[in-house]
């Protein structure tokens, strides 16, 4: 989405009417809707399943829907959607104001992302979702981390800082073109049940925009009053993430998602090898008196 709206501000900034800017928010409001029409379909709340007496069924419908909402807040919090929002100060940081080398920059960046979104596809089924999501944190961390190092020392406005500044917040942004930009809607989708797929991730994506849009407003503030700090802050609130991911995400490569559903119902192993219930193995055993 955010890639999307991006190209179309590049391609229309230049016009000489209002339509220079109006189209940026006409795709983003076109999604907007759809979402909106997809909570209308919320299933049951785990609540509604415990006065039902189905504790177990809420449970894992708990669990799962718990994992699809944290996916679309850490996509926003670890900055993977929001860091392009600061990028500009980071360009002027380095003395870049063309207008037309500014836009070169985005498409390059842009232009990456679309290439690798689906190599972290292809990656996410030969390493897994786990190891994806955590190595592309990971580096994103470090990026962090890198970036808050050079903008303590280059706050002299040292164009050299600037510059590598720069390179950290393209290592940032393929890193997570490579994880989280396809993870934070193909993971929830895969081990949300199929009664609560399309109305989970409408919840989970209007959740996550909600952090989305407070990013907007708040970051440029912090940017302002904190500068490089806000970067050191960031980098430490995703390494929080990566120690909850490594704790609580499930791993789902190469399951079906009858044993997905497995996983979140206790069917599969430490292993991963698919487990058959007691209770089914229990009638199994009971063959009719005759056969």
């Amino acid at each position: 989405m955010g890639v999307l709206v991006g190209l179309t501000v590049l391609w229309t900034y230049n016009l000489d009417s209002d339509w220079a800017w109006r189209p940026g928010f006409v795709v983003e409001g076109a999604f907007a809707v759809i979402s909106i029409v997809l909570i209308l379909f919320a299933d049951e709340s785990p609540r509604w399943l415990v006065s039902q007496g189905r504790n177990e069924e809420a449970q894992s419908n708990l669990e799962r829907f718990s994992i699809a909402v944290l996916t679309q807040i850490f996509y926003q919090v670890t900055g993977s959607n929001t860091l392009l929002s600061y990028f500009p100060i980071i360009i002027f940081s380095a003395g870049i104001t063309d207008t037309r080398m500014l836009i070169i920059i985005n498409m390059c960046i842009f232009g990456g992302t679309f290439f690798l979104t689906p190599i972290g596809g292809y990656l996410s089924e030969r390493v897994g979702r786990r190891i994806l999501f955590l190595a592309g944190t990971a580096a994103m961390t470090a990026a962090l981390a890198v970036l808050a190092i050079l903008g303590y020392y280059g706050e002299g406005g040292d164009r050299v800082y600037g510059i590598c500044s720069i390179a950290m917040v393209v290592v940032f942004q393929f890193a997570s073109s490579l994880s989280w930009m396809l993870l934070s809607f193909s993971y929830p989708l895969e081990i949300l049940k199929f009664s609560q797929r399309a109305k989970g991730m409408a919840i989970a994506q209007s959740i996550g925009y909600a952090f989305g849009f407070l990013n907007l407003y708040t970051i440029p503030i912090a940017i302002e009053r904190i500068g490089w700090r806000y970067y050191a802050a960031n980098a430490g609130w995703n390494a929080a993430i990566l120690i909850i991911i490594y704790f609580w995400f499930k791993e789902t490569k190469g399951r079906t998602l009858e044993e997905i559903d497995g996983v979140f119902e206790k069917d599969v192993d430490v292993t991963g090898e698919l487990v058959v219930p007691k209770k089914i193995t229990d009638c199994l055993e009971k063959k009719p008196s005759g056969s």
